[in-house]
């Protein structure tokens, strides 16, 4: 009998040792995992605030383009106006 219980033992410490193993591999991926959250979380950071100065930029830039438009509507009707003021002054 005593080979019996000497095996069981034999057989627990293996399973010991497995678990153990497992323990081990899912703590290295569970500390890779947060180290590639906090890396990620930096990341979407950066990109989100360069997503907001292109916004910014955007913005500044589509208003710029229409206060040209409004100038360039204004310059457009100069010449039509100075030929008016020119015929009424005749």
């Amino acid at each position: 009998m005593p080979e019996k219980g000497t095996s069981e033992v034999a057989h627990c410490s293996f399973e010991v040792e497995k678990a153990s193993s497992k323990v081990e591999h899912c703590t290295s991926k569970q500390e890779r995992g947060t180290s590639e959250v906090e890396h990620c979380s930096s990341e979407v950071q950066k990109a989100s605030s360069k997503v907001k100065h292109c916004t910014s930029k955007l913005e500044k830039g589509t208003s710029k383009v229409e206060h040209c438009s409004s100038e360039v509507q204004k310059a457009s009707a100069e010449p039509e106006i100075a030929a008016l003021r020119c015929k009424l002054q005749l």
